[in-house]
């Protein structure tokens, strides 16, 4: 489960599981608690720590789901 944010043109669309997890280790936190996020195609997603953010920084295709 993840989440990620998603900036139109004169809006933002949302969408929302439970809670964000780090797309990286997949630990469940809250958009408060996350100590670190990342931008990547246009998507904000949240990380447990910078080490975290740094894997996803270095190969985020690795933990971004594919889409059709």
């Amino acid at each position: 489960m993840s989440a990620a944010v998603s900036k139109g043109s004169n809006r933002v669309a949302i969408r929302r599981c439970a809670m964000p997890a780090d797309p990286v280790c997949k630990m469940e936190l809250s958009e408060e608690d996350a100590e670190a996020t990342a931008e990547y195609k246009g998507m904000t997603y949240y990380f447990c720590s910078e080490a975290c953010k740094e894997a996803f920084e270095h190969a985020p295709e690795r933990f971004v789901k594919k889409t059709a």
